[in-house]
This record gives C-alpha cells, structure tokens and sequence, in this order.
C-alpha cells in the first residue's frame, strides 16, 4: 500500500477498522476495448462525459457520465493521486512515484496514453491539481506526510502546463493537501489542520504575497469552483462548503451535506458536472475499500448513484465530451 496513504487513512479514519479488500470493477469484453493493452478504453467512448477515478493501485478507472459504465483503465507506473481537467478536456493525474521523480501525465479526453509527462519540481509528493480556465497554468499541490510532525510542503505552477514549474510555499500554511483556481485566475491551496480549523491560503492573480484565512471547519479536502463560489470538502464533517473571498475576509455562505453511504463520505476530492452552474457532484468515499458516487448539487442528501467497484480511490475528475465542451 502507498506509504502516503496509509498515513492518510490513520489520519483521516482515527482507526475505523479495516479499510476492506482491493476490488476491480468488471471489465468489458475484449472486442468492446479499443485495445487490450495494460490500458484500454471502450470504441465510441470519447463522445462522452467520462468521470476519471485514480487509485493508489496504479490504476485509473474511467466511466462514461451519467450512466456510471465502466469504459477503460489507464495503468499508471506509479500511485496515481490527483486528477484536474483543462479546457479542452484533456485529463491531469499527479503520479507519486516514491523511489523515484514525481510526474504529472496529460491524457487526451478518451486517451489511453500519455500525450504529455512534466517533471514536479516540488520537494514532496505531488496530490491535488488544478488548471486556470483563463491562462491554461496548472498548479499542483505537493504534500509532506510528515507535517504533523514537521511542517512543510509546496506548490507549483507550471505556465501554461509547459516546461519547468515556479515553485511556490506559504509560510502560513502548517501543511498542503489540495489547490484549486476560480475563474478569475486567483489560486487557492487548502492545509490539513486538526479538526476544527479550516486553513487556507489565495494567491491572487497576478501576486506573489498570500492571503491567508482560517474558518471554523473540519479537515479540508478538494477545491472546485462551482461557478459562484470557491468550494472545499470537508473530510471531518461529510460536507462541501461553499466559501465567499472579498479581499482579506472569507466566510461560509452555504454548505452540501453527503449522505447515505455505509462509511462516512471523507471529501478527499469531489468534482461537478460540466454543465455551467452545476446540478450534480461526484465524491470519493475512502471509507471500506473506498466508493464514488453522485448527489444533487447543491441539496446533498442521499447519492443519486453509486459507481460500481472498490478500490481506494484517491481522485476524480470530469472530462467533458465534444457535446459538452
């Protein structure tokens, strides 16, 4: 198991049992898959919305959105972690190779193969990544799994997602764990902290000095823009809050309570569906063996679906198909 990850679930599961046994979900038959390589994809599905799903286990499972169908596998050399999107709909997945570079690897929309790698030239591990809808940047988090005891951590910032990244640290973040833009092209990158604190940081467009805030929360998870407001999970309280920035004061102007699943739904990363202002939200549970599902967003409540498998999920994102984009 990733060595990262198990630090995670001790953190985050406060020792709630096992987590449950590795599962794949069913495959398709062979003459359905484009190839039958180590990666594989469904014919026909690249017209589709397609919901991305990256494991500890080195693989990442795509399905077809809304109908939950399992239609390909990337294997990654690896433990993929996060996953981002850009404009075009091309697909991010931050690798933490823990003996050797980290990578992040750009799949093509339906892709089976890398059609880019960059080097993270951060000095931890890299999780949570996303991309300026505005200027194509794509920032990644990179996470110290020793920052309870010995705070640190990065991250960076590669132009327009080329070359060598800037390398980026808040001094007034004890730890890193997830990054998100809003469409103004303000970056913010949320810290684990002990529940009850909600720590975050902006780096305004354009500036090098950080705004740093602290909220009443729980323990932060993803950062999505839903179109109005910068929104975080919140892995202590089942919850994605939405969260209104006006220079140096921030507070919670709304909140999406995840129900409904056996094990409590621990907001590692969430995603929202491609349709402007969103109506659906797709989460990770870790809990037992891990799940993805969709509620209605903003109501929350009860999952809508259920995606089939389990497997530790550590990332989801939403690639929106040629009808979508």
């Amino acid at each position: 198991m990733d060595k990262r990850f198990a630090l995670a679930l001790v953190a985050v599961l406060g020792g709630c049992g096992n987590p449950g046994a590795l599962q794949s979900p069913v495959l398709p038959s062979a003459v359905e898959r484009s190839n039958v390589g180590p990666s594989w994809m469904l014919l026909g599905a690249k017209s589709s919305d397609l919901v991305y799903a990256s494991t500890f286990a080195g693989k990442v499972y795509v399905y077809s959105y809304p109908a939950a169908k399992l239609v390909g596998t990337l294997t990654v050399t690896g433990s993929p972690q996060g996953e981002c999107v850009d404009k075009a709909g091309d697909i991010w997945v931050t690798d933490d190779i823990i003996s050797g570079q980290q990578k992040i690897l750009e799949y093509a929309h339906g892709g089976t193969s890398p059609i880019r790698t960059l080097t993270d030239g951060g000095g931890y591990f890299p999780e949570g990544c996303s991309v300026d809808p505005n200027t194509g940047d794509l920032a990644v988090v990179n996470v110290n799994t020793q920052c309870a005891n010995a705070p640190g951590g990065d991250f960076v910032i590669f132009k327009r997602a080329k070359g060598t990244p800037k390398i980026y640290t808040d001094p007034g973040l004890k730890c890193y764990g997830f990054v998100g833009y809003d469409d103004h092209s303000n970056l913010f990158v949320v810290g684990t902290q002990p529940l009850g604190l909600f720590q975050f940081a902006e780096l305004p467009k354009g500036k090098n000095t950080f705004t740093n805030f602290v909220l009443n929360g729980g323990i932060a998870g993803g950062v999505e823009w839903n179109g109005k407001y910068i929104t975080f999970g919140d892995q202590g309280y089942n919850t994605i809050w939405q969260v209104k920035v006006t220079g140096s004061h921030a507070s919670f102007v709304g909140e999406t309570g995840l129900f409904g699943l056996p094990d409590p739904t621990y907001q590692y990363a969430f995603a929202f569906d491609p349709k402007g202002r969103p109506t659906r939200v797709i989460a990770l549970d870790i809990g037992n063996g891990g799940t993805i599902a969709v509620w209605k967003y903003p109501a929350g409540g009860s999952p809508t679906k259920i995606y089939p498998g389990s497997y530790y999920p550590s990332g989801v994102a939403l690639s929106p198909g040629r009808k979508s984009l």
